[in-house]
């Protein structure tokens, strides 16, 4: 059993009041001071004796009268009193005699207000095709927002049926999670939409919409309407998710062995959006930029994250919204599944994308690097109050989730895992479970001890570093025989005492040039292993990168997979794990900066996007730590640029027919490593120059994309700002900037603008994009990217949040934690020195900052992991004399 279930110190309303159904009718207000007439029909089963109140979640509503009657019809009973409790975000309903033990009806009228914070039933801001100001409405309730929309028991495990009716102009569009009903005509321009009643389900998932939209459809083969509600007269934005979508519903369908239960399934681009869309069952809703794109000038990376995404949300409607987690310390159940699913639907449609070779570094990396911290925590972490779940929704629940859900795979094999899959939602569908409940079902199907394997994984936080003792190779009986050792990794290197007692459960694979064959657990401190290598002149342990880990190995063994990656004989994810262990395992220091440095060179002739995407990483995990020492940074930049300088002609600027979705991704990231590494080479400069004048002499034009298309934006920009001599090619693009429309395009323009070289221009950035001028769920781009352009722009990022700190909290006063959290890191994140760790953690020292403290901690740990770094790097003779040898 896990350790977590039915926690007594959960905080959560009273189960002795049980709510079956709200009927919800509501008259959304968008003018004015945006508040909303609401009522509320709550079936209740009272369970408690003598029970003279009811305590529900509110937030922000105001209550005006409340009554309770039996289900007998008799007698009604109405509330003598309203107790707010602003802490616990609840409302206690009082009544002068006891309410019956029976079923009954609590009937509430009230207020509440459709605020800009992009939570509950809130308001966004949009212009409509004639160019005027407009606002639509929309709902985001998870994880704890339900209760600023009605008065509800907000809790995952509390699963209702939801009647609803919204009161709406007649040329508006409504929407909720169930098909209309009925659409009956009122007075003044009104009309009353009632939808169906909806499956039992969590109150997190309940959505509404109203706006003016159109929209395209299509039918899956299994017989749901699929709608995407796009901009008036902007159908063609909509073709990609739909085709998406309806691939992927069809995919899930089969694969869970439990049809998509709704009738229908919408999905809609809301104009802001804190996060990248959210799963309501049957309405689905996302940012404008995550759902519709230009098919003309959308690059391979905005397809594919709106892909990724649409499969993500739809892998919920299964994982989340049929079966949902019990409560909120399950959250991976939801994220870290959905995470995987997406990969595998992706793969299914698109295999040409190479979707999990990409996994290695767009995932599983992120996952490794935050949780080789200490201020991370395990997957399942143990929530007393539900508030202390908004901090978890980070790269631990999706990203590590989706690489144990990878790791199992691997270790059950395809048909145990998918019937597992099939067993746990035909036994669990519309009920809620726990992690254990999973676990059970692979048992069943697998036969193999799940449960003790991935407690390991999931109810403690990081992971191991797998090091090789020593090596004995037998070319002639073609083995080789290893003693291995197992020990938590922390990216700084130190061991705290805890370490001793960390043990995972370790599925381990092997790759060697005959193939890759699994080696059981691997469930001991130490262990001996002997491997089959045949005639392999080379050996990689946790071969095809299937388990999150890190592997240490001796300079034989290290030298030998060298030789293997230079012939390319590693499969593209081997070749990718090789070079990313190394970069933490010298940064940990466990190893000289001179054998990492050594091994890159061994990549000079990799021809894989997805292999250069990790080589990539660790380039630029290097360069940062090397900014504040100019000499080394300057013979590391020249190392880069000669390392990167045969690929990069390869790949070239120019489109090439048989470009494919890699092709471009690839020149994406050879372009970009150029605007990093050879901006003040002339050759770069006149390149980059010649497309941004061509460019901004007719950005809309349709031949535009061909000159300069969408993969290459940022990099262009940022290469023109670094060298531009005055502030011409700026106004340029903020002009383009008023202009542009497409939200993916806007933010190319976002992530360079900070480049330019001006630091009175940088400054000038700062107070644009704190302006109120950019939506709040984009206003954090332009820091980055003032944080990200140089030494100077990171120390001026950090002084201007000091500076404001007050004034931009204020701005996100009622919003998400995770804006003001993704404000933090893009002001402060690329420090490289004790002082300024202690400077960070001493500035938010008494601040009201409890709702990010864990990233703040993350962020200080980061920063001292790095200072360590560039003292390694900085004291390695070895890496500096290659970088030296090299300048020569």
């Amino acid at each position: 059993m896990s350790k977590f279930k039915s926690s007594p110190n959960r905080v959560v309303l009273t189960d002795l009041v049980e709510p079956l159904q709200y009927d919800l009718e509501m008259t959304p207000n968008i003018s004015g001071d945006f508040k909303f007439q609401a009522s509320v029909k709550i079936t209740l089963d009272i369970k408690a004796p003598n029970l003279k109140s009811i305590t529900l979640h509110s937030r922000e509503l105001e209550l005006l009268s409340c009554s309770y009657q039996g289900e007998d019809g008799e007698k009604i009973i109405k509330a003598n009193g309203f107790e707010y409790n602003e802490a616990l975000k609840t409302v206690k309903i009082s009544f002068g005699p006891e309410l019956p033990v029976s079923k009954g009806f609590l009937s509430i009228d009230y207020i509440g207000k459709h605020n800009d914070q992009m939570a509950g039933f809130y308001r966004s801001g949009y212009k409509n095709k004639e160019g005027e100001d407009k606002i639509m409405v929309s709902t985001q309730f998870e994880a704890l927002d339900a209760r600023r929309c009605f008065p509800c028991v907000d809790e995952p495990g509390r699963k209702s049926r939801f009647k609803c009716s919204l009161i709406v102009d007649q040329n508006l569009t409504a929407l909720s999670n169930m098909p209309e009903e009925n659409v009956e005509t009122l007075d003044r321009g009104k009309k009353k939409v009632t939808f169906q009643n909806t499956p039992k389900m969590s109150t997190y998932l309940l959505a509404f919409v109203v706006g003016e939209f159109d929209y395209i459809e299509t039918v899956t083969d299994h017989g749901v309407i699929i709608r995407v509600y796009v901009p008036p007269g902007k159908h063609h934005l909509g073709s990609f998710s739909l085709d998406v979508a309806k691939k992927s519903l069809d995919i899930y369908d089969d694969l869970f062995g439990q049809p998509y239960p709704l009738p229908k399934l919408d999905m809609v681009g809301i104009p802001e959006f804190q996060a990248g869309a959210m799963e309501n069952w049957g309405l689905v809703t996302y940012r404008m930029a995550d759902l519709l794109i230009d098919p003309v000038r959308a690059s391979s990376s905005q397809k594919q994250r709106v892909g990724e995404v649409v499969a993500h949300e739809l892998a919920h409607q299964w994982f989340g919204n049929l079966v949902t987690m019990e409560w909120w310390d399950d959250l991976w159940l939801n994220e870290g599944f959905a995470s995987w699913m997406q990969k595998y639907a992706i793969d299914s449609i698109y295999p040409e994308w190479k979707i999990w070779e990409q996994f290695i570094v767009d995932d599983q990396a992120r996952a490794m690097m935050l949780d080789a911290l200490a201020s991370s925590h395990p997957i399942q972490v143990p929530i007393n109050h539900a508030e202390e779940v908004e901090q978890i929704f980070d790269a631990i629940s999706y990203a590590k989730g989706a690489s144990v859900i990878r790791m199992i795979f691997a270790y059950l094999g395809e048909d145990a895992f998918m019937k597992g899959l099939q067993l746990y939602m035909k036994t669990h569908q519309y009920e809620n479970t726990d992690t254990s409940d999973l676990w059970k079902a692979w048992e069943i199907t697998s036969k193999k001890p799940v449960s003790k394997v991935m407690a390991s994984w999931t109810e403690q936080m990081g992971y191991p570093v797998i090091s090789v003792l020593n090596s004995a190779w037998n070319q002639q009986a073609g083995v080789c025989k290893l003693t291995v050792e197992q020990s938590w990794f922390l990216s700084d290197g130190s061991s705290p005492a805890e370490s001793k007692s960390k043990l995972w459960t370790i599925p381990l694979f092997a790759s060697t040039a005959e193939g890759e064959v699994q080696l059981g657990l691997f469930d001991s401190k130490r262990k001996e292993i002997t491997v089959k290598v045949g005639k392999s002149s080379w050996l990689k342990l946790n071969g095809g990168q299937h388990v999150p880990i890190r592997i240490n190995y001796t300079e034989d063994l290290l030298s030998r997979l060298e030789n293997g990656i230079l012939k390319q004989e590693l499969s593209a994810e081997d070749r990718q794990g090789v070079v990313l262990d190394t970069f933490a395992l010298c940064k940990a220091g466990h190893m000289d900066p001179a054998s990492l440095i050594n091994l890159i060179g061994s990549y000079k002739s990799e021809t894989e996007f997805t292999v250069w995407e990790a080589v990539a990483t660790v380039i630029m995990g290097l360069d940062r730590p090397l900014k504040n020492n100019a000499s080394l940074s300057s013979k590391f930049g020249n190392f880069v640029a000669e390392l990167i300088k045969i690929p990069a002609q390869k790949v070239g600027w120019e489109a090439k027919e048989d470009d494919g979705h890699l092709g471009r991704l690839h020149r994406k990231l050879m372009v970009g490593l150029q605007a990093a590494f050879c901006h003040n080479s002339d050759t770069v400069v006149k390149e980059a120059h010649g497309r941004f004048e061509k460019y901004i002499a007719d950005p809309f034009h349709a031949d535009t994309a061909a000159i300069l298309p969408t993969e290459l934006k940022s990099s262009v920009f940022r290469i023109v700002l670094k060298n531009a001599s005055d502030a011409r090619p700026y106004e340029e693009l903020l002009k383009i900037l008023d202009q542009e429309e497409d939200i993916a395009e806007k933010k190319e323009i976002y992530f360079s603008l900070g480049y330019v070289n001006s630091r009175e221009l940088k400054r000038r950035t700062l107070d644009w994009c704190t302006s109120g001028e950019i939506k709040l769920q984009d206003f954090f781009y332009p820091m980055s990217s003032v944080s990200g352009s140089s030494v100077e722009g990171l120390e001026l990022a950090w002084e201007y949040l000091q500076e404001h700190f007050d004034r931009i909290r204020g701005m996100l006063a009622n919003a998400n934690p995770m804006l003001f959290g993704a404000v933090v890191t893009s002001s402060a994140s690329g420090f490289t020195s004790e002082e300024k760790a202690k400077e960070i953690e001493e500035f938010f020292e008494g601040k009201p900052v409890d709702k990010i403290s864990r990233k703040i901690q993350q962020l200080v740990e980061s920063t001292r992991a790095n200072a360590k770094l560039k003292i390694l790097l900085e004291s390695s003779d070895g890496f500096k004399k290659y970088l030296e040898e090299f300048a020569n």
